[in-house]
């Protein structure tokens, strides 16, 4: 009882920290204003390479010789490739969304990406949704089409984030792979097409920054490879020591700190169709939420009896 106790106290602080972490991110990438959205992928690539290199060479669950195993397995090769891509893009596009004053737009793709995932499931794996997430995902979309009628425009940024997010999840389930391993192999494949711009703005010009770069900004790109690493081995921590719907509420964290820093700390608009879009939205996640909990429950109990 005390070993589970202590267990749960581990958990909790990794998952605080990995998902208040993730949410802090405005705050990181916000000074890097000025500086060409890719220019700060590809350092964060090449930056997420060397410390997950380090971290791993850390790991006492996870070693050099995973990378090798996964390297030579062509389904994990395949998966790896695919997550590796679409987290290229979703890094750039949330970069994209707080470098230019759509902090609220990238927040709103995190709160959503939960129901894509129930749709990934239904589309890909062909799970079944239940009548209350169906009905989760019809105020999902009814919150989405509310703010296209008030934005005059499509939200692409949340639209974007909530799909890579979801289909990241999806691509990689089904394939027992090690996060650290499988992030370092993520990053293996997507290191190649940092330095292959990094080469090509060499002929351009250079990259964005330079001379003109502030001492903040040099050091926010100067760790912004760690605390893309950092959150993700926490976060594979608090996994080990808690049950999947008590991470689930901690997932409400990011999106949520992003939130209160686009309305009360950059003061991005938030007009009345954003009150009723994020009001649907955080009904949908609530209700979404609360069916997980129950669907939980009730496996536990049905392992229980047997």
């Amino acid at each position: 009882m005390q070993n589970n106790q202590a267990n749960m106290s581990v958990g909790v602080v990794f998952a605080l920290m990995a998902t208040l972490l993730w949410g802090s991110y405005p705050l990181w990438y916000s000074p890097l204003k000025g500086i060409d959205s890719v220019d700060v992928l590809a350092v964060r690539v090449v930056g997420s390479l060397l410390f997950v290199l380090i971290l791993l060479g850390m790991a006492k669950n996870a070693s050099f010789s995973d990378v090798k195993a996964l390297l030579k397995d062509n389904r994990a090769r395949l998966v790896l490739a695919s997550s590796a891509a679409i987290s290229g893009i979703w890094w750039l596009t949330y970069i994209i969304g707080v470098t230019n004053n759509m902090v609220l737009e990238a927040s709103l793709g995190y709160y959503i990406s939960p129901i894509f995932s129930v749709m990934f499931g239904f589309l890909v794996f062909k799970e079944r949704p239940s009548m209350v997430q169906w009905f989760a995902i019809i105020l999902t979309a009814t919150a989405i089409l509310n703010l296209i009628a008030g934005y005059g425009q499509t939200p692409w940024i949340a639209l974007i984030i909530g799909m890579c997010f979801s289909l990241y999840a999806a691509i990689r389930k089904g394939v027992a792979i090690k996060p650290l391993p499988g992030l370092t192999i993520e990053c293996v494949f997507l290191f190649p097409f940092a330095i292959g711009y990094f080469i090509f703005l060499a002929f351009q010009g250079g990259p964005s920054f330079g001379a003109e770069t502030t001492t903040t900004q040099w050091a926010v790109l100067a760790v912004v490879g760690l605390i893309s690493v950092l959150p993700l081995w926490w976060y594979t921590v608090a996994a080990q020591n808690l049950e999947m719907i008590t991470l689930a509420f901690f997932q409400l964290i990011p999106p949520t700190c992003n939130f209160i820093f686009a309305v009360f700390l950059f003061g991005e608009e938030f007009t009345e169709h954003h009150q009723v879009t994020f009001a649907l939205v955080f009904l949908a996640s609530l209700i979404y939420l609360l069916d997980q909990a129950k669907v939980f429950s009730r496996k536990t109990l049905a392992a229980g009896e047997q």
